[in-house]
Order: C-alpha cells, then sequence, then structure tokens
C-alpha cells in the first residue's frame, strides 16, 4: 500500500513556537489529536483541547479568505481533506490548536510548590 503523507504546519494558541507535521490523507481525528499532542513541548502536563483547521474559501470579489473550522471527528477530517484538494495548490494545512492543563494538573502542581 502506498501512503501519501502530507505535511501541515500547527500553531499552538500560545508562546509555544509554531511546528511542522507530517500526516496521511484521512488519519482519524484521535491519531490527530496524538500527533498533536507530541508536539506540546517541554512534556508540561498541557492537553491539546481544540483544534481548528484554517479552511481556505474564495470570497465573492474572488479573494482567497480563510475561515477557522474546529475538528471535532472524522466527518470534520473528511471535510477538511475535501477543501484542502480544492485548495492544494494554493495553500498548505494549518491548523491553530489550543492547549491547556486541567484543574486537577494545576492544583497538583500547586501542591507540589507549596510542598517545598
Amino acid at each position: 500500500m502506498n501512503i501519501k503523507w502530507y505535511v501541515g504546519v500547527v500553531h499552538f494558541i500560545s508562546v509555544t513556537p509554531s511546528r511542522e507535521f507530517k500526516f496521511a490523507k484521512y488519519t482519524p481525528i484521535e491519531d490527530v489529536c496524538e500527533i498533536l499532542q507530541k508536539l506540546v513541548p517541554y512534556d508540561d502536563n498541557r492537553k491539546v483541547v481544540k483544534i481548528e483547521y484554517r479552511s481556505p474559501s474564495v470570497d465573492k470579489y474572488g479573494k482567497l479568505v480563510f475561515i477557522n473550522r474546529e475538528l471535532k471527528n472524522d466527518a470534520d477530517i473528511q471535510a477538511m481533506w475535501n477543501t484542502f484538494t480544492s485548495f492544494e495548490e494554493k495553500v498548505s494545512i494549518e491548523l491553530d490548536v489550543t492547549i491547556s492543563r486541567s484543574v486537577d494538573d494545576i492544583i497538583m502542581m500547586f501542591q507540589h510548590l507549596r510542598g517545598r
């Protein structure tokens, strides 16, 4: 089986720098989350909580515009690929990812600091 890999760019919504990643077409959303989670630097217990695709579109004046569309399930991934293949020669795959710590992680961090 010949798998075609695509390179994308993920922009973390924080001070974390953007990073390149690669994945195959129609990778399930759970696997996309896992790939992106591995790119979160410093293993600082932050988790990927939201993924958005910068979806290209053409406005009524023929200008290329981008609309963020949240990726929640495999149907959203399918829609992303359908849109991407229409614009493949003009745009790259770009994702915006929100990362956050859970409340439990924050409480544990404060308890750890208090115990010093």
